[in-house]
């Protein structure tokens, strides 16, 4: 192998290595993606859940509220808006965790955009490259 042949193939190698770069940045960019899409059905459930609970406070709150409720059964609807208090509030901190890891995925996806565009540079790079070592080659001989 002669002096251009092997700077040809270093600048095919840097070719294939950005290239597969890009194909794993893809890939964490997909990762990154169904992640999202995973703490987005859990923030779904949560407001369903919470919704659920509301209701269940609302029909308690009425409950009590009622005249013909005893104070027994006041007490216990009473009990089950403390319950569901406690229960929405860890809804609540499991929302915003959800929110905050996929602000965290965001910020990753953009991440490996930039390095995506990054790797397009490089691979632009050496194909001018090459396309210079060709023509140089040519001229030479």
């Amino acid at each position: 192998m002669n002096a251009v042949e092997l700077e040809a193939f270093d600048l095919e190698q840097d070719v294939d290595v950005n290239t597969n770069y890009m194909g794993q940045s893809k890939s964490a960019i997909q990762t990154y993606y169904d992640k999202i899409i995973e703490e987005e059905k859990v923030i779904n459930q949560v407001n369903i859940n919470i919704g659920r609970l509301s209701t269940l406070v609302d029909d308690a709150y009425n409950s009590v509220m009622d005249q013909n409720t005893s104070v027994s059964d006041s007490e216990y609807f009473v009990q089950a808006i403390s319950d569901a208090n406690v229960l929405t509030k860890g809804y609540h901190d499991v929302g915003i965790q959800s929110q905050t890891n996929i602000e965290a995925y965001r910020g990753y996806i953009l991440d490996e955009y930039d390095l995506i565009e990054q790797y397009a540079i490089i691979i632009d790079q050496k194909k001018q490259e090459m396309d210079d070592l060709y023509t140089r080659y040519i001229i030479a001989t």
